[in-house]
Protein backbone atom coordinates (compact mmCIF):
# COMPACT_ATOMS: atom_id res chain seq x y z
CA UNK A 1 0.00 0.00 0.00
CA UNK A 2 2.91 2.38 0.71
CA UNK A 3 4.09 1.97 -2.90
CA UNK A 4 0.63 2.90 -4.16
CA UNK A 5 0.63 5.98 -1.93
CA UNK A 6 3.99 7.05 -3.37
CA UNK A 7 2.72 6.57 -6.94
CA UNK A 8 -0.33 8.71 -6.17
CA UNK A 9 1.77 11.37 -4.49
CA UNK A 10 -0.06 10.81 -1.21
CA UNK A 11 1.74 11.04 2.15
CA UNK A 12 2.69 7.67 3.62
CA UNK A 13 0.42 8.32 6.61
CA UNK A 14 -2.63 8.73 4.35
CA UNK A 15 -5.45 6.35 5.27
CA UNK A 16 -6.43 3.44 3.07
CA UNK A 17 -9.83 5.10 2.54
CA UNK A 18 -8.16 8.22 1.17
CA UNK A 19 -6.04 6.11 -1.17
CA UNK A 20 -9.12 4.23 -2.47
CA UNK A 21 -10.93 7.51 -3.06
CA UNK A 22 -7.92 8.99 -4.87
CA UNK A 23 -7.68 5.91 -7.11
CA UNK A 24 -11.35 6.25 -8.02
CA UNK A 25 -10.93 9.96 -8.73
CA UNK A 26 -7.90 9.36 -10.94
CA UNK A 27 -9.80 6.72 -12.90
CA UNK A 28 -12.60 9.21 -13.52
CA UNK A 29 -10.13 11.90 -14.57
CA UNK A 30 -8.66 9.45 -17.09
CA UNK A 31 -12.17 8.87 -18.46
CA UNK A 32 -12.72 12.63 -18.60
CA UNK A 33 -9.64 13.21 -20.76
CA UNK A 34 -10.22 10.12 -22.89
CA UNK A 35 -13.73 11.36 -23.73
CA UNK A 36 -12.56 14.79 -24.82
CA UNK A 37 -13.32 16.68 -21.62
CA UNK A 38 -16.70 15.07 -20.86
CA UNK A 39 -17.78 13.10 -17.80
CA UNK A 40 -21.40 12.16 -17.11
CA UNK A 41 -22.90 11.71 -13.66
CA UNK A 42 -23.92 8.15 -14.52
CA UNK A 43 -20.23 7.27 -15.06
CA UNK A 44 -19.34 8.69 -11.66
CA UNK A 45 -22.17 6.69 -10.07
CA UNK A 46 -20.91 3.45 -11.60
CA UNK A 47 -17.35 3.98 -10.37
CA UNK A 48 -18.40 4.96 -6.84
CA UNK A 49 -20.80 2.04 -6.61
CA UNK A 50 -18.46 -0.56 -8.13
CA UNK A 51 -15.60 0.39 -5.80
CA UNK A 52 -17.86 0.35 -2.73
CA UNK A 53 -16.83 3.77 -1.44
CA UNK A 54 -18.43 5.18 1.69
CA UNK A 55 -19.97 8.66 1.93
CA UNK A 56 -16.75 10.39 3.02
CA UNK A 57 -14.81 8.77 0.19
CA UNK A 58 -17.47 9.80 -2.31
CA UNK A 59 -17.28 13.40 -1.12
CA UNK A 60 -13.49 13.29 -1.46
CA UNK A 61 -13.88 12.15 -5.09
CA UNK A 62 -16.23 15.03 -5.91
CA UNK A 63 -14.00 17.59 -4.18
CA UNK A 64 -10.90 16.27 -5.94
CA UNK A 65 -12.60 16.33 -9.35
CA UNK A 66 -13.66 19.92 -8.70
CA UNK A 67 -10.10 20.88 -7.74
CA UNK A 68 -8.84 19.36 -10.99
CA UNK A 69 -11.35 21.36 -13.03
CA UNK A 70 -13.45 18.35 -14.04
CA UNK A 71 -17.07 19.32 -14.71
CA UNK A 72 -19.67 16.59 -14.31
CA UNK A 73 -22.54 16.63 -16.78
CA UNK A 74 -25.99 15.97 -15.32
CA UNK A 75 -28.99 14.95 -17.43
CA UNK A 76 -31.19 17.98 -18.07
CA UNK A 77 -33.91 16.86 -15.66
CA UNK A 78 -31.37 16.35 -12.86
CA UNK A 79 -29.89 19.85 -12.74
CA UNK A 80 -29.97 21.25 -9.21
CA UNK A 81 -29.73 24.72 -7.74
CA UNK A 82 -29.18 26.18 -4.28
CA UNK A 83 -32.89 26.82 -3.74
CA UNK A 84 -33.56 23.11 -4.16
CA UNK A 85 -30.88 22.31 -1.58
CA UNK A 86 -32.61 24.64 0.89
CA UNK A 87 -36.02 23.10 0.21
CA UNK A 88 -34.62 19.62 0.71
CA UNK A 89 -32.83 20.55 3.93
CA UNK A 90 -36.16 21.69 5.38
CA UNK A 91 -37.94 18.44 4.45
CA UNK A 92 -37.75 14.80 5.48
CA UNK A 93 -37.63 13.54 1.91
CA UNK A 94 -40.44 12.17 -0.18
CA UNK A 95 -43.77 11.69 1.59
CA UNK A 96 -45.18 8.19 1.27
CA UNK A 97 -48.68 9.44 2.02
CA UNK A 98 -48.52 11.87 -0.88
CA UNK A 99 -47.49 9.12 -3.27
CA UNK A 100 -50.19 6.74 -2.04
CA UNK A 101 -53.02 9.24 -1.85
CA UNK A 102 -51.86 11.64 -4.58
CA UNK A 103 -55.17 13.47 -4.43
CA UNK A 104 -57.95 13.22 -1.93
CA UNK A 105 -61.14 11.25 -2.36
CA UNK A 106 -62.27 9.50 -5.52
CA UNK A 107 -59.60 11.09 -7.69
CA UNK A 108 -56.94 8.59 -6.56
CA UNK A 109 -57.69 6.16 -9.39
CA UNK A 110 -57.87 8.97 -11.92
CA UNK A 111 -54.45 10.12 -10.79
CA UNK A 112 -53.08 6.58 -11.03
CA UNK A 113 -54.44 6.18 -14.55
CA UNK A 114 -52.81 9.48 -15.50
CA UNK A 115 -49.49 8.26 -14.08
CA UNK A 116 -49.74 5.01 -16.02
CA UNK A 117 -50.40 6.93 -19.21
CA UNK A 118 -47.59 9.44 -18.72
CA UNK A 119 -44.82 7.52 -16.95
CA UNK A 120 -42.83 5.30 -19.35
CA UNK A 121 -41.62 1.84 -18.41
CA UNK A 122 -37.99 1.59 -17.35
CA UNK A 123 -35.36 -0.25 -19.33
CA UNK A 124 -33.05 -2.69 -17.49
CA UNK A 125 -30.23 -0.16 -17.69
CA UNK A 126 -32.45 2.61 -16.29
CA UNK A 127 -33.42 0.35 -13.38
CA UNK A 128 -29.75 -0.26 -12.59
CA UNK A 129 -28.95 3.43 -12.84
CA UNK A 130 -31.80 4.41 -10.51
CA UNK A 131 -30.74 1.62 -8.15
CA UNK A 132 -27.24 3.09 -8.00
CA UNK A 133 -28.62 6.53 -7.26
CA UNK A 134 -30.76 5.18 -4.43
CA UNK A 135 -27.85 3.20 -2.96
CA UNK A 136 -25.51 6.22 -3.04
CA UNK A 137 -28.20 8.46 -1.58
CA UNK A 138 -28.65 5.98 1.26
CA UNK A 139 -24.95 6.33 2.12
CA UNK A 140 -25.23 10.09 2.42
CA UNK A 141 -28.48 9.86 4.38
CA UNK A 142 -26.76 7.64 6.94
CA UNK A 143 -23.91 10.10 7.19
CA UNK A 144 -26.36 12.97 7.75
CA UNK A 145 -28.00 10.99 10.57
CA UNK A 146 -24.66 10.57 12.33
CA UNK A 147 -23.64 14.17 11.67
CA UNK A 148 -26.80 16.37 11.43
CA UNK A 149 -24.69 19.53 11.18
CA UNK A 150 -23.14 18.42 7.90
CA UNK A 151 -24.72 20.57 5.17
CA UNK A 152 -22.38 19.70 2.31
CA UNK A 153 -24.17 20.74 -0.92
CA UNK A 154 -22.88 17.68 -2.77
CA UNK A 155 -24.29 15.36 -0.11
CA UNK A 156 -27.64 17.17 -0.25
CA UNK A 157 -27.68 16.79 -4.01
CA UNK A 158 -27.05 13.04 -3.81
CA UNK A 159 -29.84 12.61 -1.26
CA UNK A 160 -32.25 14.64 -3.37
CA UNK A 161 -31.33 12.66 -6.47
CA UNK A 162 -31.94 9.39 -4.62
CA UNK A 163 -35.40 10.58 -3.59
CA UNK A 164 -36.19 11.49 -7.18
CA UNK A 165 -35.01 8.02 -8.24
CA UNK A 166 -37.28 6.36 -5.67
CA UNK A 167 -40.30 8.30 -6.84
CA UNK A 168 -39.54 7.56 -10.48
CA UNK A 169 -39.25 3.81 -9.82
CA UNK A 170 -42.52 3.86 -7.89
CA UNK A 171 -44.43 5.79 -10.55
CA UNK A 172 -42.98 3.72 -13.41
CA UNK A 173 -44.23 0.52 -11.74
CA UNK A 174 -47.69 1.74 -10.72
CA UNK A 175 -49.26 -0.19 -13.60
CA UNK A 176 -47.82 -3.37 -12.05
CA UNK A 177 -49.61 -2.58 -8.78
CA UNK A 178 -52.88 -1.99 -10.63
CA UNK A 179 -52.54 -5.26 -12.54
CA UNK A 180 -51.86 -7.35 -9.42
CA UNK A 181 -54.60 -5.60 -7.42
CA UNK A 182 -57.23 -6.50 -10.02
CA UNK A 183 -56.48 -10.20 -9.55
CA UNK A 184 -57.38 -9.97 -5.86
CA UNK A 185 -60.62 -7.99 -6.12
CA UNK A 186 -62.76 -11.12 -5.77
CA UNK A 187 -60.84 -12.33 -2.71
CA UNK A 188 -61.77 -9.51 -0.38
CA UNK A 189 -64.40 -6.95 0.52
CA UNK A 190 -61.69 -4.29 0.38
CA UNK A 191 -62.21 -1.56 -2.20
CA UNK A 192 -59.99 -1.60 -5.27
CA UNK A 193 -58.37 1.66 -4.15
CA UNK A 194 -57.51 0.03 -0.80
CA UNK A 195 -55.85 -2.88 -2.57
CA UNK A 196 -53.90 -0.47 -4.77
CA UNK A 197 -52.74 1.52 -1.74
CA UNK A 198 -51.55 -1.65 -0.01
CA UNK A 199 -49.81 -2.67 -3.23
CA UNK A 200 -48.03 0.69 -3.46
CA UNK A 201 -46.76 0.22 0.10
CA UNK A 202 -45.33 -3.13 -0.99
CA UNK A 203 -43.83 -1.46 -4.06
CA UNK A 204 -42.10 1.12 -1.83
CA UNK A 205 -40.55 -1.65 0.23
CA UNK A 206 -39.35 -3.30 -2.96
CA UNK A 207 -37.70 -0.06 -4.10
CA UNK A 208 -35.88 0.28 -0.77
CA UNK A 209 -34.65 -3.33 -0.75
CA UNK A 210 -33.86 -3.76 -4.46
CA UNK A 211 -30.25 -4.75 -5.15
CA UNK A 212 -29.36 -3.55 -8.64
CA UNK A 213 -26.18 -5.66 -8.69
CA UNK A 214 -28.00 -9.02 -8.70
CA UNK A 215 -28.94 -8.75 -12.37
CA UNK A 216 -32.70 -9.47 -12.38
CA UNK A 217 -35.48 -7.11 -13.44
CA UNK A 218 -37.06 -4.94 -10.77
CA UNK A 219 -40.58 -5.97 -11.78
CA UNK A 220 -39.76 -9.61 -10.97
CA UNK A 221 -38.59 -8.61 -7.50
CA UNK A 222 -41.39 -6.09 -6.90
CA UNK A 223 -44.16 -8.55 -7.81
CA UNK A 224 -43.44 -10.60 -4.70
CA UNK A 225 -43.49 -7.56 -2.37
CA UNK A 226 -46.67 -6.17 -3.93
CA UNK A 227 -48.43 -9.53 -3.69
CA UNK A 228 -47.34 -9.99 -0.08
CA UNK A 229 -48.66 -6.54 0.90
CA UNK A 230 -52.03 -7.13 -0.77
CA UNK A 231 -52.55 -10.66 0.55
CA UNK A 232 -51.54 -9.56 4.04
CA UNK A 233 -54.14 -6.77 3.94
CA UNK A 234 -56.81 -9.20 2.74
CA UNK A 235 -55.88 -11.71 5.43
CA UNK A 236 -56.12 -9.06 8.14
CA UNK A 237 -59.28 -7.33 6.93
CA UNK A 238 -61.89 -9.94 7.79
CA UNK A 239 -60.49 -11.83 10.74
CA UNK A 240 -60.16 -11.00 14.44
CA UNK A 241 -57.32 -13.49 14.89
CA UNK A 242 -54.80 -12.68 12.19
CA UNK A 243 -53.04 -15.53 10.41
CA UNK A 244 -49.58 -15.26 8.84
CA UNK A 245 -49.72 -14.79 5.08
CA UNK A 246 -48.27 -18.24 4.34
CA UNK A 247 -51.04 -19.84 6.44
CA UNK A 248 -53.69 -17.94 4.49
CA UNK A 249 -52.09 -19.18 1.26
CA UNK A 250 -52.23 -22.77 2.51
CA UNK A 251 -55.89 -22.42 3.50
CA UNK A 252 -56.66 -21.08 0.02
CA UNK A 253 -54.75 -23.94 -1.58
CA UNK A 254 -56.62 -26.52 0.53
CA UNK A 255 -60.00 -25.05 -0.42
CA UNK A 256 -59.13 -25.13 -4.09
CA UNK A 257 -58.01 -28.75 -3.81
CA UNK A 258 -61.30 -29.73 -2.16
CA UNK A 259 -63.38 -28.09 -4.89
CA UNK A 260 -61.12 -29.47 -7.62
CA UNK A 261 -61.32 -33.05 -6.37
CA UNK A 262 -65.08 -32.82 -5.97
CA UNK A 263 -65.36 -31.94 -9.65
CA UNK A 264 -62.95 -34.68 -10.70
CA UNK A 265 -64.82 -37.20 -8.51
CA UNK A 266 -68.14 -36.16 -10.07
CA UNK A 267 -69.41 -34.58 -6.87
CA UNK A 268 -68.04 -37.11 -4.38
CA UNK A 269 -66.23 -35.63 -1.41
CA UNK A 270 -62.45 -36.13 -1.42
CA UNK A 271 -60.81 -38.35 1.18
CA UNK A 272 -57.78 -37.35 3.19
CA UNK A 273 -55.75 -39.82 1.15
CA UNK A 274 -56.75 -38.05 -2.07
CA UNK A 275 -55.86 -34.69 -0.54
CA UNK A 276 -52.46 -36.02 0.51
CA UNK A 277 -51.78 -37.07 -3.08
CA UNK A 278 -53.10 -33.84 -4.58
CA UNK A 279 -51.35 -31.40 -2.22
CA UNK A 280 -48.26 -33.47 -1.38
CA UNK A 281 -48.84 -32.68 2.31
CA UNK A 282 -48.88 -35.13 5.19
CA UNK A 283 -52.16 -35.92 6.93
CA UNK A 284 -51.30 -33.93 10.07
CA UNK A 285 -50.72 -30.78 8.01
CA UNK A 286 -54.04 -31.17 6.19
CA UNK A 287 -55.92 -31.59 9.47
CA UNK A 288 -54.11 -28.62 11.06
CA UNK A 289 -54.78 -26.29 8.13
CA UNK A 290 -58.42 -27.37 7.92
CA UNK A 291 -58.85 -26.58 11.62
CA UNK A 292 -57.54 -23.05 11.00
CA UNK A 293 -59.93 -22.46 8.11
CA UNK A 294 -63.26 -20.73 8.63
CA UNK A 295 -65.62 -23.14 10.39
CA UNK A 296 -68.51 -22.50 7.99
CA UNK A 297 -66.41 -23.66 5.06
CA UNK A 298 -64.68 -26.95 5.87
CA UNK A 299 -64.39 -29.45 8.70
CA UNK A 300 -62.97 -32.92 9.27
CA UNK A 301 -65.47 -35.60 10.30
CA UNK A 302 -65.80 -39.37 10.44
CA UNK A 303 -67.74 -40.77 7.48
CA UNK A 304 -70.22 -43.63 7.58
CA UNK A 305 -67.61 -45.98 6.16
CA UNK A 306 -65.03 -45.04 8.81
CA UNK A 307 -62.87 -43.06 6.38
CA UNK A 308 -61.88 -39.52 7.30
CA UNK A 309 -63.37 -37.09 4.80
CA UNK A 310 -63.31 -33.36 4.18
CA UNK A 311 -66.81 -31.91 3.80
CA UNK A 312 -68.35 -28.58 2.89
CA UNK A 313 -70.66 -27.52 5.73
CA UNK A 314 -73.86 -25.72 4.86
CA UNK A 315 -74.51 -22.32 6.46
CA UNK A 316 -77.03 -22.98 9.22
CA UNK A 317 -78.73 -19.61 9.34
CA UNK A 318 -79.88 -19.42 5.73
CA UNK A 319 -80.18 -21.47 2.58
CA UNK A 320 -79.01 -18.48 0.54
CA UNK A 321 -75.27 -18.02 -0.01
CA UNK A 322 -73.71 -15.33 2.14
CA UNK A 323 -71.43 -12.55 0.86
CA UNK A 324 -68.32 -14.58 1.68
CA UNK A 325 -69.65 -17.54 -0.32
CA UNK A 326 -70.48 -15.33 -3.28
CA UNK A 327 -66.94 -13.95 -3.26
CA UNK A 328 -65.55 -17.50 -3.17
CA UNK A 329 -67.75 -18.51 -6.10
CA UNK A 330 -66.72 -15.47 -8.14
CA UNK A 331 -63.07 -16.15 -7.43
CA UNK A 332 -63.47 -19.81 -8.37
CA UNK A 333 -65.01 -18.89 -11.71
CA UNK A 334 -62.27 -16.39 -12.55
CA UNK A 335 -59.53 -18.77 -11.45
CA UNK A 336 -61.03 -21.68 -13.41
CA UNK A 337 -61.38 -19.58 -16.57
CA UNK A 338 -57.71 -18.58 -16.36
CA UNK A 339 -56.70 -22.23 -15.94
CA UNK A 340 -58.79 -23.48 -18.86
CA UNK A 341 -57.15 -20.91 -21.13
CA UNK A 342 -54.00 -23.06 -20.91
CA UNK A 343 -55.74 -25.93 -22.72
CA UNK A 344 -56.45 -26.55 -26.38
CA UNK A 345 -59.99 -25.64 -27.55
CA UNK A 346 -61.00 -29.34 -27.69
CA UNK A 347 -59.61 -30.10 -24.22
CA UNK A 348 -61.36 -27.04 -22.83
CA UNK A 349 -64.70 -28.04 -24.34
CA UNK A 350 -64.37 -31.64 -23.14
CA UNK A 351 -63.80 -30.55 -19.54
CA UNK A 352 -66.57 -27.96 -19.74
CA UNK A 353 -69.06 -30.60 -20.87
CA UNK A 354 -67.88 -33.32 -18.51
CA UNK A 355 -67.99 -31.15 -15.37
CA UNK A 356 -70.93 -28.94 -16.25
CA UNK A 357 -69.04 -25.68 -16.58
CA UNK A 358 -71.58 -24.32 -19.05
CA UNK A 359 -75.37 -24.16 -18.90
CA UNK A 360 -76.05 -27.69 -20.17
CA UNK A 361 -75.16 -29.66 -17.04
CA UNK A 362 -72.65 -32.51 -16.75
CA UNK A 363 -72.31 -34.84 -19.76
CA UNK A 364 -71.35 -38.50 -19.60
CA UNK A 365 -68.33 -39.87 -21.45
CA UNK A 366 -70.66 -41.45 -24.01
CA UNK A 367 -72.48 -38.16 -24.67
CA UNK A 368 -69.23 -36.24 -25.18
CA UNK A 369 -67.88 -39.04 -27.38
CA UNK A 370 -70.95 -38.85 -29.63
CA UNK A 371 -70.53 -35.08 -29.96
CA UNK A 372 -66.92 -35.40 -31.11
CA UNK A 373 -67.42 -38.65 -33.04
CA UNK A 374 -64.92 -40.64 -30.97
CA UNK A 375 -65.10 -43.46 -28.45
CA UNK A 376 -65.81 -43.17 -24.74
CA UNK A 377 -62.24 -44.28 -23.99
CA UNK A 378 -60.79 -41.55 -26.21
CA UNK A 379 -62.75 -38.88 -24.32
CA UNK A 380 -61.50 -40.32 -21.03
CA UNK A 381 -57.90 -40.05 -22.31
CA UNK A 382 -58.41 -36.43 -23.41
CA UNK A 383 -59.95 -35.63 -20.03
CA UNK A 384 -57.09 -37.22 -18.08
CA UNK A 385 -54.44 -35.47 -20.18
CA UNK A 386 -56.14 -32.09 -19.70
CA UNK A 387 -56.48 -32.61 -15.94
CA UNK A 388 -52.80 -33.50 -15.64
CA UNK A 389 -51.85 -30.33 -17.50
CA UNK A 390 -54.01 -28.25 -15.17
CA UNK A 391 -52.56 -29.91 -12.07
CA UNK A 392 -49.06 -29.08 -13.31
CA UNK A 393 -50.10 -25.46 -13.92
CA UNK A 394 -51.61 -25.15 -10.43
CA UNK A 395 -48.42 -26.51 -8.84
CA UNK A 396 -46.35 -23.92 -10.71
CA UNK A 397 -48.63 -21.10 -9.59
CA UNK A 398 -48.48 -22.23 -5.97
CA UNK A 399 -44.68 -22.31 -6.03
CA UNK A 400 -44.55 -18.85 -7.64
CA UNK A 401 -46.94 -17.45 -5.03
CA UNK A 402 -44.84 -18.78 -2.15
CA UNK A 403 -41.14 -18.33 -3.07
CA UNK A 404 -40.04 -19.05 0.50
CA UNK A 405 -41.36 -22.60 0.23
CA UNK A 406 -43.92 -22.40 3.02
Amino acid sequence: MSEIKEQLGEPVDATDDQVRARQAADALIDDYHRQGGKLEQSQVDRVLDRRGLNASECLFVYEYLDQQGVEIEFPLEEEFDEDEFEDLAASDGYNQGEIIDAKAGDSTLDWLRTVIGEEPLLTPEEEKELGRQIALGRLFSLQRETNPCDSNPQAQMMISRAERARVRMILANTRLVMSISKKYMALSALEFTDLVQEGVIGLMKAVEKFDHDLGYRFSTYATWWITQAITRAIANSGRTVRFPVHIVQRITRLRRAVRWLQRVNEGRRPTLTQLEEELHWDRATIVAISDLADSHFISIFEGDDGDDRLSLVETLTSNEPGPDKIVEQQNDAQYLDSLLDNLSPREKEVLSLRFGLGLSGEWTLEMVGEKFGVTRERIRQIQEKALNRLRFKVDLQERDADPCGH
